[in-house]
């Protein structure tokens, strides 16, 4: 499927600063986003209890996660945030 004809998604997780999210939702979205299967108007909304997090931290937490768990990153996880 060519990333041109998916329809634009916002993807909602509860619990976006949890360890599902972090060890397997996001490595799992980077690989889907590295092959080309989410579009280019994919979105994702991290809904969590603590208040902590600024966006830009929030981008940092997303990035440390696919660094930590995705082989062979390389830095380009900065480039998906």
């Amino acid at each position: 499927m060519n990333s041109e004809h998916v329809e634009p998604h916002l993807f909602i997780v509860f619990g976006g600063t949890g360890d599902l999210m972090r060890r397997k939702l996001l490595p799992a979205l980077f690989r889907l986003s590295q092959k080309y299967k989410l579009g280019n108007h994919f979105k994702i909304l991290g809904v969590a209890r603590s208040t902590d997090h600024s966006d830009e931290s929030y981008r940092d937490f997303g990035s440390e996660a696919i660094q930590e768990f995705v082989s062979g990153v390389n830095g380009r996880a900065n480039e998906w945030a």
